[in-house]
């Protein structure tokens, strides 16, 4: 991962996250491990991004939502790509987060299907952790619906710790499982035991 500063010498958003970064051996096994280039989306990505979001995750975001995210600027909401040839590659997965005050909330993670279990979801958490401890963040926050046990087992293989539960939270009441992240001791500790 590279971080450069900008004119005023303050940190800017970490680019290029290669999947080797955040993927072990052991984790890329024979599922076919995508490389992937992580970067800032930008408002040509919103279509693409409204639509696997209405494929794959249950949420209330509109598409005028989630094309607002873009320029806010507490807003980190990154899209993965094919490392070969980004430029040319369509989008493999998508994560909105908010940055607030010392916090990192991870509002929504999605990964095309025929994509999945190949690191690129991994690759945008990271690529997230890292931004958020560049930028300050000492603590990241998630809701998980309790039944979406590969999101939890993800999670929980990059650190995360469950810490409560909100009863009957989504619309078709299912609960949702918090999880939360010291950045701090996620810097400390060492990379297999993440």
């Amino acid at each position: 991962m590279t971080s450069e500063r900008d004119s005023g010498g303050r940190r800017s958003r970490p680019r290029n996250v290669a999947l080797a970064e955040v993927t072990s051996a052991r984790d890329a096994g024979d599922r076919g491990v995508v490389g992937c280039d992580v970067a800032p989306a930008r408002p040509a990505d919103v279509p693409w991004i409204v639509a696997l979001t209405a494929r794959t995750v249950h949420t209330s975001w509109s598409e005028a939502d989630l094309a607002a995210q873009v320029a806010r600027p507490q807003t980190l909401f990154l899209v993965a790509r094919g490392a070969e040839d980004p430029a040319a590659a369509g989008p493999l997965g998508y994560l909105l987060a908010h940055r607030i005050a010392d916090e990192l909330h991870v509002l929504l993670l999605a990964v095309e299907p025929a994509r999945r279990r190949r690191g690129i979801a991994s690759a945008l958490v990271a690529h997230a952790l890292a931004e958020g401890r560049a930028t300050g963040a000492r603590v990241a926050l998630l809701e998980v619906r309790a039944g979406n046990e590969a999101a939890r087992a993800l999670y929980a293989g990059l650190g995360f710790r469950e810490v409560g539960r909100r009863r009957r939270y989504y619309a078709d009441g299912e609960d949702a499982v918090l999880l939360t992240l010291e950045l701090e001791a996620a810097d400390a500790a060492p990379r297999g035991a993440r």
